[in-house]
Formats: C-alpha cells, sequence, structure tokens
C-alpha cells in the first residue's frame, strides 16, 4: 500500500516575526512615557523636599534672631548691637547687625544676587548657627541678620526730637535658608517694632 503525501506551497512568509515585533514597537511607545513621566515625578517631589529643607532651615534662624526680640533686652541695649563704639560708624558692626538697613532695595534680587551672605575677607556678615535638627544634611549652614531702620516718633514721624516715651524702633530680620542643594534658597523676613 502506498501512502501519498498532500504537499502544500510554502505559505509562510515571516507575518508572525512582524506582528511580534510590532506589538513590541507599541508596548515600548507606551513605556517610554511612563518611565520618564515617573522620572520626571521623582525629580519633582525630590525639589519639593529641598525646598521644604530650606524654608524649615530658614524659619530655624528666624526663630533664633527671635529670641534676641523676646529676651527683654532694653532698646539701648539693642541700639548698642548696631554701634559697639558709638561712633556712627555703620561699617563697625558686630555679627549679624547692620545699621544700614533703608540704604538698599529690599527685594528679591538684592537678597539673593547682591547681598553676600558668606564673605571670604569678613566672617561678620550674618549671623551662622548650627543647622537644624533635620534627618536630611544642608548645602549651608541657616543664618540671619538683623538690620536696624529709622526711628519715628509715636506722634508725628516726621518729627526728629520726641517726647519721653514716644520713640519707635524698627528692626528687620532677613533669616536664609539653604536646602541639599546650593540653588534651594528661600529668605524669610519680619519686622519688629518697639517703643520706647
Amino acid at each position: 500500500m502506498r501512502n501519498n503525501y498532500l504537499v502544500l506551497p510554502n505559505t509562510q512568509r515571516g507575518a508572525t516575526l512582524l506582528l511580534a515585533l510590532l506589538i513590541l514597537i507599541m508596548i515600548m511607545m507606551h513605556g517610554i512615557p511612563t518611565v520618564m513621566n515617573n522620572t520626571l515625578n521623582e525629580r519633582m517631589s525630590g525639589n519639593t523636599r529641598n525646598r521644604d529643607l530650606a524654608f524649615q532651615a530658614a524659619e530655624h534662624a528666624l526663630k533664633d534672631a527671635e529670641s534676641i526680640f523676646s529676651s527683654g533686652q532694653t532698646t539701648n541695649a539693642l541700639n548698642a548691637s548696631f554701634d559697639p563704639n558709638s561712633d556712627g560708624n555703620c561699617s563697625d558692626h558686630v555679627t549679624g547687625y547692620h545699621c544700614d538697613g533703608e540704604s538698599h532695595l529690599n527685594d528679591a534680587t538684592y537678597w539673593r544676587n547682591t547681598f553676600d551672605w558668606y564673605s571670604d575677607d569678613d566672617d561678620t556678615i550674618c549671623s551662622h548657627l548650627s543647622p537644624p535638627n533635620l534627618t536630611e544634611p544642608l548645602y549651608a549652614q541657616p543664618c540671619y541678620i538683623v538690620e536696624k531702620m529709622t526711628e519715628a516718633c509715636l506722634e508725628d514721624p516726621l518729627v526728629d526730637a520726641c517726647d519721653a516715651g514716644q520713640k519707635r524702633y524698627y528692626y528687620r530680620v532677613t533669616a536664609r535658608g539653604v536646602g541639599k542643594e546650593r540653588d534651594a534658597i528661600v529668605i524669610l523676613q519680619t519686622m519688629y517694632e518697639f517703643t520706647e
């Protein structure tokens, strides 16, 4: 007995391989944006955390400066900090105290770009603090400066000589905090008013 085999023409032309490659390309095109989106989200959360660290450091410095004003010092003792030799020389200040608060612009450009927080030849620019108790290290120590502003009379700000108990003293505190990276900078400010 003889077996006859039916011979079919060769119909396979690699369609399965082509289809599999198309499916892989579609999966890859869907996966790449997902990976890029996850990377972007991770960077954004890292930047937010970095800014939060800088904000906490600036708050730490502001709170330390606040202790100067809440310690019950008299205005005469505070004023002496700005000019220890009482010679009227504003450049002769102690660490972190400046008596020329109104001699410059008070804007972000000045505090971020113009003001020299870390001068190489003068260590008396600002009061440096030990870093706050944070879980991550900071790029730079938080610091603050206290500026004496113009004095004024309670009744008439244009009068030079005030009656006893009628003088107002103004102080501006500017605190700077830096996060884990040098570009994460937060600057906070507050004003204090005392009456003599």
